[in-house]
């Protein structure tokens, strides 16, 4: 037999320990494979059923590797092809029946929810920052930190903030509570010298192309979860005129 396996297009895979969890787009199937289908399946990467059974040999036998390959190929996460798949197949379906097919994989599948429950985890993916403090120190510089709570539901890949008014000088923008990373993302219009710095002559471009603020944060994994942190924007203004943007935090 010379057929050889690989993982099927479109699996995407996250480890957990000796466990793997792998979402197949095709049935919209997230599956948590035990530590041997995961073993199993962590190899697949156009290997023959032959050097498989060689590498794997101190894991299991050569006819529940088989049933474990075939297992996995009929979720949807493995793919066969070349000589000797029709007799892998008949000789599957001989095995179903013996009492070595007791135990063939070891797996929790989550059915992933539809567009609208996946909606439904959070009631926007627009969020306003809103003013929190503002500070006039050493007068015309200006600082102001605005904050608000988004959601970010299973599935979401980006988040980006996008400005309708002007940069003058820098904003960063930082992340706390569920989900957070714990580090920052910084725009500036100007380089920043020493902080917030007094440039009342200069008026800078509106900040209306998105920014990428994504790795603020740590994306939900599990289908049906959402998490919820908090953005902080500190923005700092040296002319003191107040020419804050107004920033939205969109997630998709």
């Amino acid at each position: 037999m010379n057929q050889v396996f690989n993982h099927a297009p479109g699996t995407v895979q996250q480890i957990f320990g000796n466990e793997v969890l792998v979402f197949e787009p095709t049935a919209g199937a997230t599956h948590l494979l035990g530590s041997l289908s995961a073993r199993i399946f962590s190899v697949c990467d156009g290997k023959s059923l032959d050097e498989l059974s060689n590498l794997l040999s101190g894991d299991t036998d050569r006819t529940h590797l088989e049933q474990q390959l075939m297992s996995l190929v009929d979720l949807g996460v493995l793919t066969t092809s070349g000589s000797g798949v029709t007799d892998l197949l008949g000789r599957r379906r001989f095995l179903a029946g013996a009492a070595q097919a007791a135990a063939v994989l070891t797996v929790a599948t989550v059915m992933m929810p539809t567009p609208a429950a996946a909606a439904s985890m959070c009631p926007t993916n627009s969020f306003t920052l809103r003013p929190a403090t503002t500070t006039n120190s050493a007068p015309p510089r200006r600082e102001e930190t605005n904050m608000v709570q988004i959601c970010i539901p299973f599935g979401a890949t980006s988040v980006t903030a996008v400005g309708t008014g002007n940069v003058d000088e820098i904003l960063t923008f930082s992340a706390s509570g569920t989900g957070s990373t714990g580090m920052t993302v910084s725009v500036s219009s100007f380089p920043p010298q020493g902080g917030c710095q007094a440039r009342s002559a200069m008026n800078f471009p509106n900040f209306d192309a998105p920014v990428n603020i994504s790795s603020l944060f740590t994306f939900p994994m599990t289908p049906g979860t959402a998490i919820t942190p908090t953005v902080t924007g500190m923005f700092c203004n040296g002319g003191g005129a107040g020419r804050f943007p107004a920033v939205t935090i969109n997630v998709t």
